[in-house]
C-alpha cells in the first residue's frame, strides 16, 4: 500500500483541488480541535502530579506529560492526553473498568504525505459524545457500556500509527519534523498504571481499544498495556481494533514499521529476537505476538 500510494500521490498532489484534498483529510480523520472548554494539567508540575482522585468529573482533562518521555507532535507542537474519571472512581465497593482509547488520524509515511497532510499535526480531544458521554448524557447504558468506565484517551499527532521514534528532517524547512508516537503513547500508559486509586481497588474490567490509525496502535500497544496492568490486576480484558485498510501488498508493512522507527522502541525493546525480525523487515504486525502471549 505504502509503495502504491507514494507511486500515485504526486500525480494526485499536483491535479487535485483544495476542496477535494480537504475531504481527503477528512476520510482519514484529520481535522482540529478548540481546546478552550477543556480542564487541563501539567505532569511537570511537582505540585500536582494529576492522579484520577483528583480530575473533575463533570469533564475530560488534557494531561501534559512530564519532559522524561519526550513527547512531541510531527512538527514540535506540545502533546497531551485525555482522562475521562470514572463517577464512581471513588466507591470503595467497587472495581473501576478502565478503556484505553488510541485516537485514529492518518498516517504521514514520507514529505509528499506530510506536505498533503494526510496526518493530523495537533494532538487532538474529543468531545463527550458518541463512545464518550458521560454522567447521563448518552441515551441508555444499552447504547454505551463504557459510560461509566474511566478513559484515557491516546491523543494522536504524530502521523505513525502510534508506534514512531523517529525525525523526519528533509520533509519541512519550516518545522522540525519528528514522528514520536510511542513516546506520546507509553506517556499516558505510564499515567494510567501509576493511579493510586486503581492500585488500591484493582481493575474490574479493561478495555484496549481504537479506530483507523488508532486500531493499529491499539494492536502495536495491547501486549504492553495488558503487562503493564497486570501489576495491578484486572478481571476480564478486551482488545477491539476498529477498521483500517485490511489488505497491503506484500512486504509493504514490514518497510513502513521500520522506517517509522518502531524497532527501536519501547513496544520491542524486551523482545530481542521480535526486534531482530523487525530491523530485517520481517515484522508485518504486532498483534499475533499479543495472542500468543495470552
Amino acid at each position: 500500500m505504502k509503495l502504491f500510494i507514494s507511486s500515485i500521490l504526486p500525480l494526485l498532489a499536483s491535479s487535485l483541488p483544495a476542496s477535494l484534498i480537504s475531504r481527503l483529510q477528512s476520510a482519514v480523520g484529520v481535522g482540529e480541535t478548540d481546546f478552550g472548554s477543556f480542564n487541563t494539567c501539567d505532569l511537570g508540575d511537582l505540585d500536582n502530579d494529576c492522579q484520577l482522585d483528583t480530575l473533575p468529573v463533570d469533564t475530560s482533562t488534557l494531561i501534559n506529560p512530564s519532559e522524561e518521555f519526550g513527547t512531541s507532535c510531527i512538527d514540535g507542537g506540545n502533546y497531551h492526553f485525555q482522562v475521562f474519571p470514572s463517577p464512581h472512581l471513588t466507591d470503595t465497593d467497587m472495581k473501576s473498568d478502565v478503556l484505553i482509547y488510541f485516537q485514529g488520524g492518518g498516517a504521514c509515511w514520507d514529505k509528499l504525505s506530510y506536505d498533503m497532510s494526510l496526518c493530523s499535526k495537533t494532538a487532538g480531544a474529543q468531545a463527550t459524545t458518541g463512545l464518550f458521554c458521560r454522567n447521563g448524557s448518552c441515551n441508555s447504558k444499552e447504547t454505551n457500556p463504557y459510560e461509566d468506565y474511566t478513559i484515557i484517551h491516546v491523543t494522536y499527532c504524530s502521523g505513525d500509527a502510534h508506534v514512531g521514534q523517529t525525525d523526519r528532517p528533509e520533509w519541512s524547512k519550516r518545522h522540525n519534523v519528528t514522528q514520536r508516537g510511542a513516546p506520546n503513547a507509553q506517556s499516558a500508559i505510564r499515567y494510567i498504571t501509576s493511579q493510586r486509586v486503581l492500585m488500591e481497588q484493582g481493575v474490574g474490567k479493561l478495555a484496549i481499544m481504537g479506530c483507523s490509525a488508532g486500531s493499529l496502535g491499539s494492536q502495536a500497544w495491547a501486549d504492553e498495556v495488558l503487562y503493564e496492568m497486570d501489576d495491578i490486576g484486572f478481571e476480564s480484558s478486551v482488545v477491539i481494533p476498529d477498521s483500517y485498510a485490511g489488505v497491503f501488498p506484500e512486504g509493504s508493512e514490514s518497510v513502513t514499521i521500520k522506517d517509522f522507527g518502531a524497532c527501536d522502541t519501547i513496544l520491542l525493546a524486551e523482545e530481542p529476537e521480535l526486534q531482530e525480525k523487525c530491523r530485517n523487515e520481517q515484522v508485518s504486525g504486532l498483534s499475533s505476538e499479543t495472542v500468543s502471549h495470552y
